[in-house]
């Protein structure tokens, strides 16, 4: 079964719960304790399927199938607050999260619903892993979301003030205790030489930026046209080849001074050559 990652993006930005200005400094929390699938109305998630929610729960409002093969389910006014209901199954039809928005209920009232037993945890982004879907999170201490969590629920909740903005019921934690690019990094060299260009190469700079963010580095061209980026992780890469002026100093960015755009996948350590007069733009 395809497991089922918690991720920044667009379309399941529901998922990942952060908190905006939480009213949390007399609140009781808790540490860290044993994660265990959500459920609800007598759904397990990560276990129960779409059949069992349309024999439970009677049929949808309106549903779509994603590229992935993965439902989206909408039903309205289901859940303990009165508000949107969004379910998503895998490609097998296994319910793996539901989300409650568009509610009136206030962080007061959802302690009453699920009690005092929750922690304010910090995660941060594991930019490695990221694909066309978004990028997972990883907890970390420094990390720039902050959520409220459930850990025995299976429950994470998103606030807005004191308005709970989402209540999300998940099949699994919303990232791992550490970083899995830190753990997976890699020495890796991406060298080569800039082909046919009819000036000095030391006006020339490369940029090296990862597929959907989170990577960027720039690095100079010798006098002989050649140019190195260290590496810690195999992916897809952007590399532009941008014209820099007389003095050295980098030229703000635009299409007249783009001399070269490609992409590339770096596996291994690799050498490549950028030719001048077969540019990509």
């Amino acid at each position: 079964m395809q497991t089922f990652m918690i991720y920044q993006s667009l379309i399941v930005a529901c998922v990942v719960v952060g908190i905006g200005t939480l009213p949390l400094a007399s609140a009781q929390t808790t540490a860290r304790s044993t994660f265990k699938p959500a459920t609800f109305k007598g759904l397990t998630l990560g276990h129960s399927t779409v059949s069992e929610a349309r024999q439970k729960l009677g049929e949808p409002e309106t549903t779509f199938r994603d590229h992935q093969g993965s439902d989206w389910i909408y039903y309205q006014d289901i859940g303990p607050a009165k508000g949107r209901i969004e379910m998503v199954a895998d490609e097998t039809g296994v319910i793996q999260w539901i989300t409650l928005s568009q509610s009136s209920l206030t962080f007061a009232e959802a302690q009453t619903l699920f009690g005092k037993g929750y922690r304010i945890a910090k995660y941060a982004s594991d930019y490695c892993l990221a694909d066309a879907d978004g990028v997972p999170l990883f907890e970390s201490a420094t990390g720039d979301k902050e959520y409220v969590v459930y850990d025995s629920q299976g429950i994470a909740l998103k606030l807005d003030g004191v308005r709970v903005k989402y209540v999300e019921y998940l099949s699994e934690p919303l990232g791992p205790k550490s970083s899995v690019c830190e753990t997976t990094k890699l020495n890796l060299l991406l060298s080569g030489r800039v082909l046919n260009y009819q000036g000095d190469y030391r006006h020339l700079l490369l940029q090296l930026m990862a597929d959907y963010g989170g990577y960027g580095e720039e690095v100079a061209v010798d006098s002989q046209g050649r140019f190195r980026f260290k590496l810690s992780h195999k992916g897809g890469y952007g590399l532009i080849t941008w014209l820099k002026n007389s003095t050295g100093k980098f030229i703000v960015p635009g299409l007249d001074h783009l001399l070269d755009s490609r992409d590339i996948r770096v596996d291994r350590s690799t050498s490549i050559d950028i030719d001048l007069t077969k540019s990509v733009k």
